[in-house]
């Protein structure tokens, strides 16, 4: 007893519809994962700014210190500190920059199934 075409053909629509339906669906949680590491790299980044902009006026002042006072201690202090906030402040933007990297944004996963489910390497 051999079955109708028609109804084949029918349930490969089906199938297939439900096959792009979960691809779909796997698509859209990782370009969610993609987005919130899309908002901590961006809150990486907005921390390094803002210590990099306090370590500037922080800079500035013990700068000035020092050419107001040259050879005070507290003078020095000033430098070490705005020095080590600049520093901070360029590894959270470099954090936040790598974090914001194409490559690590990409849908991997279902770029990898949708390839081996269309023949793909």
């Amino acid at each position: 007893m051999s079955t109708p075409t028609i109804p084949l053909i029918r349930g490969l629509l089906d199938d297939s519809l439900e096959l792009v339906s979960v691809e779909a669906s796997l698509a859209r949680a990782e370009l969610r994962e993609s987005a919130s590491a899309v908002c901590s790299g961006l809150a990486l980044i907005a921390a390094g700014a803002g210590l990099l902009f306090c370590a500037s006026i922080v800079l500035s002042i013990g700068v000035a210190y020092l050419l107001l006072r040259t050879g005070v201690a507290i003078d020095y202090a000033f430098l070490i500190v705005a020095a080590c906030a600049l520093a901070s402040g360029g590894m959270f933007m470099l954090a936040g920059r790598r974090a914001l990297s194409p490559s690590r944004l990409m849908p991997k996963k279902s770029l990898a199934q949708l390839s081996a489910l269309f023949g793909g390497r």
